[in-house]
């Protein structure tokens, strides 16, 4: 392992506890299921959930001034290395962005990146272009073309927490024009029960505190109850809410990785006071243009 490479992470461990029915899965109207056969939350639906909201967020509070400006040097008609300047912001615009538009400003574009790879003058110092030229957000989560530093486990059933069995919820179609009901339109679909319990694990790796502070502003919104996950959420499924275990939370930076990793000193407990310093260091970041 490269230590000068290595230098931060940050584990969060809690429950996550339905205050009503959840209905989540891969299609149908069934829940997604673990090995085990027991009903589980994907990590890629509570990750999601969480990156929309951390982009929201941000997309509300940043202001003007805030984005930075890189310069990179692409081949140019003469063949020669033409300087181009690159707007890059905290996150991406998800509502005018396209994986397939050229002039994107604020991040990358699978567009872009395909071009970059093309381009024999950037070739050489592409890996550096990548990752200065995309927003924070997209390098905490993840692109295509970078690896994220978020890893979620899905969320598995609590042993003991599971009531018996699923729920069923029921409902039919209604007609626009006659207010009445459509034939054939009645099903039945299954719920994970109000009151289940899941685990929840998440690790955080070579982040900055304010970027620890992205993740534990979305994590906050979990524990009030804020986001939703699955389907029906307009019908009251879905709702629920996260219980960090700050106990069991852990922090170790590359000045603690040696005596962790050949002495086997247990990182530092992770509390819930320096989570809020992490918040801190993300409201310096968006108060400072």
């Amino acid at each position: 392992m490269n230590l000068q490479a290595f230098w931060s992470r940050l584990t969060l461990v809690g429950e996550y506890v339905l205050d009503s029915p959840l209905r989540i899965g891969t299609g149908g109207d069934g829940v997604a299921l673990d090995h085990e056969k027991q009903p589980m939350i994907p990590a890629s639906s509570f990750r999601g959930a969480l990156r929309a909201y951390v982009e929201s967020t941000l997309r509300g509070l940043s202001v003007a001034g805030q984005e930075t400006r890189r310069t990179i040097n692409l081949r140019g008609p003469d063949g020669r290395p033409t300087p181009t300047q690159r707007i890059v912001k905290l996150c991406c615009d998800s509502v005018d962005k396209r994986d397939d538009d050229l002039n994107y400003q604020g991040c990358l574009t699978g567009a872009i990146v395909s071009r970059w790879e093309a381009d024999p003058v950037l070739r050489p110092q592409l890996d550096a272009a990548l990752i200065d030229c995309t927003c924070q957000v997209c390098r905490l989560f993840g692109t295509p073309w970078l690896a994220g530093r978020v890893r979620l486990a899905d969320l598995r059933i609590v042993n003991g927490s599971a009531a018996a069995g699923l729920v069923s919820r029921g409902g039919l179609s209604i007609s626009r024009d006659t207010d009445t009901a459509l034939e054939g339109s009645q099903y039945q679909r299954q719920a994970v029960p109000a009151g289940t319990r899941f685990s929840f694990h998440l690790i955080l790796e070579n982040a900055t505190p304010a970027e620890q502070g992205m993740i534990l502003v979305g994590l906050r919104a979990f524990q009030a109850g804020l986001i939703g996950l699955g389907a029906d959420r307009s019908r009251g499924l879905g709702r629920g809410h996260l219980v960090i275990d700050w106990w069991q939370c852990r922090y170790v930076d590359a000045d603690q990785l040696l005596g962790a990793l050949l002495v086997g000193t247990d990182p530092q407990v992770f509390t819930e006071d320096e989570a809020e310093l992490r918040i801190n260091a993300l409201a310096d970041l968006l108060r400072t243009p």
